[in-house]
């Protein structure tokens, strides 16, 4: 990885998580994003859920969205990456999560994204979800979206990556993670990420979940 970055910074972080995850992947995949949207947030919710979802899609898609909303995004990638990213953010988030994850994907994964986002959100979330899914795509996506929102994002990336970034932040996050995990990946990936944000976050989650993904993705998105 290169690494580029300059952050004025002040953060306070305290982190507890009890998690097992065993993660495997691999994808395939091609992907554009470009997203736009407008958006305020709040968003609270409580799920009891269990699911079991199985999925097999081949997809062309072309998605060109403008959205005027307050947006909570998750995301987890394995890519090689080239991120550029200007943020100027105040954040607190409070996070406590007992789960046991195990994740098997595979992706070969060429990416672009780049996004702008003015973001304020609040969301503050309760799940208590048992989860498996397994799915198979074959997909070709490209995504447009400029968003002006406020939001959340948490990711997660096992990835080689160019990484620049300047960053005007004052951070408090709280979290406790007691954690093991057991990571395997197989990664063939490109990406390009540019990313602005603008952005007050405020986010609050307790999540109770034992979720089993498996997923095969041949995606150009």
């Amino acid at each position: 990885s290169v690494s580029m970055s300059e952050s004025l910074s002040n953060s306070v972080s305290m982190s507890e998580s009890l998690s097992n995850s065993v993660s495997m992947s691999e994808s395939l995949s091609n992907s554009v994003s470009m997203s736009e949207s407008l958006s305020n947030s709040v968003s609270m919710s409580e799920s009891l859920s269990n699911s079991v979802s199985m999925s097999e899609s081949l997809s062309n898609s072309v998605s060109m969205s403008e959205s005027l909303s307050n947006s909570v995004s998750m995301s987890e990638s394995l890519s090689n990456s080239v991120s550029m990213s200007e943020s100027l953010s105040n954040s607190v988030s409070m996070s406590e999560s007992l789960s046991n994850s195990v994740s098997m994907s595979e992706s070969l994964s060429n990416s672009v994204s780049m996004s702008e986002s003015l973001s304020n959100s609040v969301s503050m979330s309760e799940s208590l979800s048992n989860s498996v899914s397994m799915s198979e795509s074959l997909s070709n996506s490209v995504s447009m979206s400029e968003s002006l929102s406020n939001s959340v994002s948490m990711s997660e990336s096992l990835s080689n990556s160019v990484s620049m970034s300047e960053s005007l932040s004052n951070s408090v996050s709280m979290s406790e993670s007691l954690s093991n995990s057991v990571s395997m990946s197989e990664s063939l990936s490109n990406s390009v990420s540019m990313s602005e944000s603008l952005s007050n976050s405020v986010s609050m989650s307790e999540s109770l979940s034992n979720s089993v993904s498996m997923s095969e993705s041949l995606s150009n998105s």
